[in-house]
């Protein structure tokens, strides 16, 4: 108890150091006396919650990993360490952290500053003594540390520089991850990590995460920091260290680099130990530095022909631009006469900025109502659409005549004369696409500084109600969000890309974050401001959701289908970032590769599972929920553990969000899953152990429950209490294992009759009775086994993988093999060059036969051949794609009864069981596919029971999409391709497991 006390009085001591008395009680005054003492103790632990260096020291000091082959011929990287008077134990901690490098191609170049200090002299030649890696000189006199620095840089023979502080420490794989940055990304030439701050005490650190590369952020301050590594010709263009800037060098150099840079690379690894010692800037010291932090911002302004002053804030350094004379155009939307008079009157009387306009969006008896005084204020127009505040907003914007447009909501009001002047200054700034500022509420608390992605919601408020003094909302950011109630944007950059998107998004935040991804995604940046405040009339709720406004039905799950893959993490406020404001935010959010969730206004479907083991819930529901993905439908699932189904899910075209506050036995599920289970047009909650998560939003809406296990032994007493009163379930069986399916219909049955509840249970899975035609071929002992491979895409690297494959085949086991290929009818030329291709390959039976576009696999032919042979003369379907390609073909080799040969990544999608009605090769591995081939040329008894097999899978399928059926009707739901079949737009006829609806 007492170390604690004692650990938490260091922290408050080092937090006065770092921010001033005058900043710390006007934190506890504002909390306490506005949002109580519950808040209060909140945000006090916030700040004083340092972790414990024995807790911590493994965050830093990662066990060493192994150094990865291609590292070994990697780049070589040069430290540049000054030093001067450094204390002996400094240096050992420092030079230690080095000599254990796992990482060992790089050299380290120090240079002493004049020290006149002969032991200090005696330990750094002791160093380059034990290690010819280490080269030292010893300067006569002190040149400051940019004169050091440069000494150091012209010893350096590395390609990059990585620049370290003689009483700091690198972590034990510092060099090895940035090694491998540099080679995964080698056309970048800044790379920098996250970091962490070791208290002269030496009982805890504190931890900086860092925004991937941010231009205006860099605006604020030094926050790359360490460890920042260059490519040294970067270094050597932009000049070297400028002994003008000293103890902001790295700071000045950084902001010369960046402007000659190729790529800025952020590693979100904690590499680097900063010491704070009094007389560092860590420990507070070295207050001069401002002083050149402040000149070094200036003169990249004036290289960068920014018209502006630097200012000196609390915080950081700020940019004050010369005004401007462009236009500015302010729209509103209003739907009453009284708030739309307060804000005319707000404004009109509140804006020193000498050119702007107001363009209200109102129907005709608003502007009646309005005094006669306020009418000539604003350029007046209304909206077709009235109550779709973004197409009314696209009609503000048409009618607006300024260079920039700044989107307001009514109940708006002007921080300050000077919100507008320095809402529209970032604009000066080449790339910066649009703006907002810091919106707060009328308590003086923020209301938002800006949105993120990777937050439960998917479009967070990560600073709702932190306090405006707080140094995370006061400084300039680069923002993956912008907000609603005051979004500034280029007028051309606005019609550019698209305006607000109003078929999607009728209202709110997430209509602004549409826009805002539009405005990147056409090579723009956004920035929040917080001196442009304005403030909000609106009362502060307890959740930051709620203080979006009334929820626009389905808008998030449209925004998933839009932007899956940019909402999982924001680069502005990456996971570990945000992670140390508020862990319990975090969103784990997995999108596919293509598009989420394919048409936004498709049938919409979400599954809450209890995890993503391939053998439970998952795989139950897996094969109907891909098939109805097929269809069409838009398809999330909700789970709370991870598992190694989540490739499959993920193949398949299906976002998979992991939250573990929807957990089995009992788990109600946070009020963010609630709202996001609310978009969806139908909800099956599966498990039985999922109960507490059903009867939660069974109360607010239609919700199924499917209970694939025996619930007598799954649920709690209140778990059956919830059971009587369901009003829908499902039950059905592992596809792959009938064992239980009777005695869970069987003991539901019961316990429903006993409970006088019956006839809503409702089994998805029937048996089918199929009489289809086998083609498992008998082969003479001596007949070679034959593959048929679908090449008809053309990937130039499907055809080298499997050459490389057949090459590796032993000259006497390819008469064993025959490969018949499909080839693409275009261009006509393909057929000769495959037989090139495969011309080295002798001994081996090929057949190259065309695939007419728009056929199937199996029914391809050559010219002349009766449609039907092709898949009567091969045993085996070899498999090279993955994904939907994959959905599609399996199938329909199935059908037949072929096994087939798939790649790893398939094998989920296809429920291929290795051996039993197929094999798998890694797609990566030529000589893995070598020896399935082996495997099957070698194992000839094995291909009945494997063709059998595969049959068996395909009535699998067939009884799965039955199951789809009942499902669908259970749930009132019509996928697109029944749809467009019983309009007569079905597509061409055949079999509908061979077909897909791709997104």
């Amino acid at each position: 108890m007492l170390n604690k006390l004692s650990l938490s009085l260091a922290n408050a001591v080092r937090l006065f150091r770092r921010h001033g008395p005058f900043f710390v009680l006007r934190q506890v005054t504002d909390l306490a006396g506005k949002q109580g003492l519950r808040q209060l103790w909140a945000r006090t632990r916030r700040y004083l919650s340092q972790t414990p260096y024995a807790q911590s020291q493994a965050m830093f000091d990662e066990t060493p990993v192994p150094v990865e082959e291609r590292l070994a011929t990697g780049p070589k990287i040069s430290i540049l360490m000054p030093t001067y008077k450094t204390r002996p134990d400094d240096l050992s901690r420092v030079m230690q952290s080095v000599m254990q490098q796992t990482y060992a191609l790089w050299e380290m170049c120090i240079v002493d500053d004049g020290s006149a200090d002969p032991i200090l002299a005696e330990s750094l030649n002791g160093y380059a003594a034990a290690d010819e890696r280490i080269r030292v000189q010893l300067a006569p006199q002190n040149q400051g540390i940019s004169g050091a620095s440069n000494l150091a840089l012209a010893m350096a023979s590395g390609e990059y520089l990585a620049l370290l502080d003689h009483d700091d420490e690198l972590s034990v794989n510092a060099l090895h991850f940035m090694a491998k940055a540099i080679l995964d990304s080698p056309d970048a030439d800044f790379f920098y990590s996250d970091e962490c701050i070791a208290f002269s005490d030496s009982q805890s650190l504190q931890f900086t995460y860092k925004p991937d590369w941010c231009p205006e952020t860099l605006i604020n301050g030094m926050y790359p920091g360490h460890l920042s590594v260059y490519k040294t010709s970067l270094v050597e263009a932009a000049g070297g260290f400028r002994s003008e800037f000293d103890f902001s060098q790295d700071y000045d150099l950084a902001l010369r680099a960046t402007e000659m840079a190729t790529k800025v690379v952020h590693l979100p690894r904690v590499l680097y130990k900063w010491r704070a010692v009094p007389e560092s800037a860590a420990g507070g010291g070295k207050s001069y530095a401002r002083t050149t932090n402040m000149g070094a911002l200036a003169d990249a302004a004036r290289r960068r022909q920014w018209d502006a002053q630097v200012v000196d804030v609390p915080a950081g350094n700020c940019l004050q631009f010369r005004p401007q004379e462009q236009l500015v155009s302010l729209v509103v939307v209003a739907q009453s006469a009284s708030s739309l008079q307060a804000f005319l009157k707000a404004f009109g009387e509140g804006t020193d900025y000498p050119h702007w306009e107001i363009v209200v969006v109102a129907a005709p008896e608003i502007r009646d109502a309005m005094p006669a005084a306020l009418r000539p204020l604003a350029t007046w127009t209304s909206s077709d659409m009235p109550h779709n505040n973004s197409a009314a907003r696209n009609a503000g914007a048409a009618a607006a005549q300024g260079e920039l447009l700044v989107f307001l909501e009514c109940d708006i009001r002007p921080g300050g004369p000077d919100w507008l002047t320095r809402l529209v200054e970032y604009f000066q700034i080449d790339g910066v696409g649009a703006v907002s500022p810091r919106v707060l509420y009328a308590n003086g608390f923020v209301r938002s500084a800006g949105y993120c992605a990777g937050m439960r919601g998917f479009v967070g408020n990560p600073f709702h109600g932190w306090s405006p003094y707080d140094p995370e909302t006061i400084w300039v950011r680069n923002v993956r969000f912008l907000t609603w109630e005051c979004l500034a944007v280029r007028k051309q950059l606005f019609h550019e890309a698209g305006q607000w998107d109003d078929r999607h998004f009728a209202r709110q935040q997430n209509a602004a974050a549409d826009l805002s991804l539009r405005v990147q995604a056409c090579g723009y940046r956004c920035v929040l401001t917080p001196y442009a405040d304005v403030k909000t009339a609106a009362p502060m709720p307890r959740r930051a959701v709620d203080a979006d406004g009334p929820r626009d039905p389905g808008a998030t799950l449209r925004l998933i289908c839009l932007w899956g893959k940019e909402l999982a993490e924001d680069p502005c406020l990456p996971r570990n970032m945000l992670g140390s404001y508020d862990a319990g935010m975090l969103l784990d959010f997995h999108p596919p590769d293509q598009t989420a969730g394919g048409d936004p206004f498709a049938p919409s479907l979400l599954f809450v599972l209890p995890d993503l083991a391939p053998t439970g819930a998952s795989g139950e529901v897996f094969p109907l929920a891909a098939a109805m993905r097929r269809e069409g439908c838009s398809i999330v699932v909700v789970a709370a553990e991870k598992g190694e189904h989540l490739a499959a899910w993920l193949a398949a075209g299906i976002p998979v969000l992991i939250d573990a506050s929807v957990h089995p036995e009992g788990g109600a599920g946070h009020a963010s899953v609630h709202d996001f289970a609310a978009d969806f047009d139908q909800v099956v909650v599966v498990s039985a152990g999922l109960w507490a998560f059903y009867e939660k939003l069974l109360a607010a809406r239609s919700v199924h429950w499917w209970i694939h296990e025996d619930p007598t032994k799954r649920l709690s007493d209140q778990g059956r209490s919830t059971l009587f009163r369901a009003a829908d379930l499902l039950v059905t069986w592992d596809v792959r294992q009938y064992s239980h399916t009777r005695s869970t219909e069987k003991n539901l049955a019961e316990i429903l009759v006993r409970q006088g509840v019956q006839g809503n249970v409702h089994p998805l899975m029937q048996d089918a009775s199929l009489q289809e035609e086998e083609t498992v071929i008998d082969r003479a002992c001596g007949e070679p086994m034959r593959l048929l491979v679908d090449g008809a895409d053309g990937r130039p690297e499907d055809v080298e993988f499997l050459i490389s494959a057949l090459s590796q085949l032993p000259a006497g086991m390819r008469p064993r093999l025959g490969i018949t290929f499909l080839a693409a009818e275009e261009p006509a030329s393909r057929t000769a060059e495959l037989q090139q291709a495969f011309l080295p390959l002798t001994g081996l039976g090929l057949d190259i036969l065309v695939r007419p576009t728009g056929t199937s696999v199996m029914n391809s032919t050559a010219e002349g051949e009766d449609v039907s042979e092709p898949h009567k003369a091969v045993d085996y379907l070899l498999l090279l794609a993955s994904g939907e390609e994959a959905l599609r073909l399996g199938p329909e080799a199935w059908q037949w009864g072929k096994p087939l040969l798939v790649e790893q990544q398939a094998a989920f999608l296809l429920a291929v069981e290795p051996g039993v009605n197929g094999l798998l090769f890694d797609r990566q591995t030529p000589g893995s596919l070598t020896q399935r081939l082996e495997e099957l040329a070698g194992q000839r008894m094995q291909y009945p029971q494997r063709a059998a097999a595969a049959r068996e899978t395909w009535r699998r399928q067939r009884r799965i999409l039955d199951a789809v059926d009942r499902l669908q009707r259970r749930l009132g739901m019509e996928t697109p391709s029944g749809q467009a079949q019983r309009a007569g737009q079905a597509q061409p006829s055949g079999d509908a497991r061979s077909s897909t609806t791709s997104s």
